[in-house]
């Protein structure tokens, strides 16, 4: 038994070294490939790197713009807003702010109908495909001729096998 326990252990030493000395070839084999990976990668890196700053320095600029778009639009409402709510001295206060919103909101209803009936009208003839099959033959006309064409074909390959033996024949006697 110490014998057989003695060879595996040996069996498997010999397998592990082979394994290690494997996987140091395909390391030889691997670090100049990756080397040559990381020499080509370089320079795709560093054109990523300026693209990316570039395109930051526009987001940049575009958010600033936007900002200061934003602050005035924010500046004339609040002029409208405070407008609206001044008193014109006949004890009633002027609600242009209001009426505004009550077209807007109006307006955007009226928008949002005709969207949805324009959508409804083009869509009514969507649903019918344009794909028209192709009808199948009858399964008892195919089943009929089928022998009939077969019957056919041995009748000529049998006419062509007697006019060759006749010519054959004709040709020995002259």
């Amino acid at each position: 038994m110490s014998s057989r326990k003695n060879t595996l252990l040996d069996r498997t030493g010999a397998l592990t070294d082979a394994a290690f000395d494997a996987a140091e070839a395909v390391n030889e084999k691997a670090q100049p490939l990756i080397q040559d990976v990381k020499k080509q990668t370089k320079p795709i890196l560093k054109s990523g790197k300026k693209i990316a700053k570039q395109r930051a320095k526009e987001a940049k600029a575009l958010a600033a713009q936007a900002a200061a778009a934003s602050k005035d639009a924010v500046a004339a409402t609040a002029e409208t807003v405070a407008s609206a709510g001044e008193d014109d001295g006949t004890g009633r206060k002027p609600r242009r702010l209001r009426k505004l919103l009550v077209l807007v909101g109006i307006a955007g209803l009226g928008a949002f109908v005709a969207k949805k009936l324009r959508d409804q009208r083009n869509t009514a003839d969507d649903w019918q495909s344009a794909y028209v099959p192709t009808p199948e033959p009858p399964a008892e006309d195919v089943a009929e001729d089928e022998p009939a064409a077969e019957e056919s074909e041995a009748a000529e390959e049998t006419a062509d096998d007697a006019e060759a033996s006749s010519e054959k024949k004709s040709k020995k006697k002259s």
